[in-house]
């Protein structure tokens, strides 16, 4: 059989957004006939061998830190290659590399050339200096300038998450797939929702990439002025964090505000079956414009209705304002509050009407099924 080896940076499975979009991009490969294995760390919750038909090559660091750090920049690919050696690859077989660091792609392309495997990549980010770092010299920029500049050129293919990184190699001669975060809609049960109390879930683990300060103003003053029945889920940022935005003390936060911390996938999607909409502002920028935010299809696949600024792929071809979503213009806080309230005001029949929407634009846009002819023809002509 045909083989697929994902390596990267990454905590497979269940790790966070990265593990998750390579958790369906195997899935989809499965079904294209090929056998996946993910080389990567694995999640210490999780002690089976396979997850979803998935086989997980796993290495570990060293717990000490400053040798752990020595390890993640420079013998991660020995690890990966140590593991990929066992089994005697050939001209058969796939590569795809998940990492933002030029040190693993410079050997694994070299590993695989050596081989005659065919290489490739899959690219979900495209980050300008100051997303990176403020300081003037930087190793991890370095490493991270190198693979987008001068690597990928050199990969056998890419799978861009978005059209705007596909745009910056499309006169590269490498051959390309625009990928975005796929979904498995009937992965866990969907319940459907009540709707005589508004709720709002608010994913900040992408903060580096949101609008937080804005959307925590425009909530509070949503909050201030609506009385209505409303609840605002917090996961990935600490009260600490909303008092210190607000310039407030923490016992002053409203009560309808409630704070997650890390949760069990199986609980977070209990969360997502009793909210109704994603709050996700942004600005338009180089690093918004080419990502993709998995949340997205992610709470969509439970009937969760997006409202989002208007920026990048999602909101450009996914979206559809007043449909499966709300789109607005910009993030300031004027605009966040207005859909904020717009959305508090919905009838219950609207509501639902929107979340059938959002989920069946997951079944019939995002669902890994659904990419699985499109993703076979691509590797096929390699």
């Amino acid at each position: 059989m045909k083989r697929v080896f994902i390596c990267g940076d990454l905590t497979f499975p269940r790790g966070g957004s990265s593990s998750n979009y390579i958790q369906y991009l195997g899935m989809a490969l499965i079904e294209c006939g090929y056998e996946v294995h993910v080389v990567s760390t694995k999640n210490k919750d999780y002690t089976d061998k396979e997850i979803n038909g998935i086989i997980i090559d796993a290495y570990e660091y060293s717990k000490n830190k400053i040798i752990k750090y020595v390890e993640y920049w420079v013998g991660a690919e020995r690890k990966v290659k140590s593991i990929l050696r066992q089994y005697r690859m050939d001209k058969d077989d796939l590569i795809i590399m998940y990492s933002q660091k030029a040190i693993l792609g410079h050997s694994l392309r070299k590993f695989a050339k050596k081989r005659k495997v065919k290489i490739g990549a899959a690219v979900v980010e495209l980050f300008e200096k100051k997303d990176i770092t403020s300081q003037k010299y930087s190793w991890n920029y370095f490493q991270y300038k190198i693979l987008i500049d001068k690597e990928y050129e050199n990969f056998d293919f890419l799978f861009p998450i978005s059209t705007y990184i596909e745009s910056k190699y499309r006169n590269s001669g490498v051959k390309q797939l625009v990928l975005p975060i796929l979904a498995d809609p009937y992965e866990y049960p969907f319940v459907e929702k009540e709707y005589s109390k508004k709720r709002f879930i608010f994913p900040a683990m992408g903060k580096m990439k949101d609008a937080l300060d804005n959307m925590v103003l425009a909530v509070n003053e949503t909050l201030i002025e609506k009385k209505d029945d409303v609840e605002i889920h917090f996961c990935g940022v600490k009260k600490e964090q909303i008092a210190r935005i607000l310039n407030i003390d923490i016992s002053e936060i409203d009560s309808r505000m409630i704070f997650h911390s890390w949760m069990d996938y199986s609980d977070l999607v209990d969360l997502y079956n009793q909210v109704q909409f994603l709050l996700i502002a942004r600005a338009d920028s180089q690093m918004t414009r080419a990502n993709f935010p998995s949340k997205v299809p992610e709470v969509m696949t439970y009937g969760v209705v997006p409202l989002a600024s208007r920026v990048g792929d999602y909101t450009n071809l996914y979206l559809k304002d007043n449909y499966n979503s709300f789109i607005f213009e910009g993030c300031d806080v004027a605009k966040i509050k207005e859909v904020l309230c717009r959305c508090i005001d919905l009838s219950e029949q609207k509501m639902k009407l929107l979340s059938d929407n959002a989920r069946k634009t997951v079944e019939d846009e995002f669902y890994y099924k659904q990419w699985v002819h499109r993703i076979k023809c691509f590797l096929r002509e390699l």
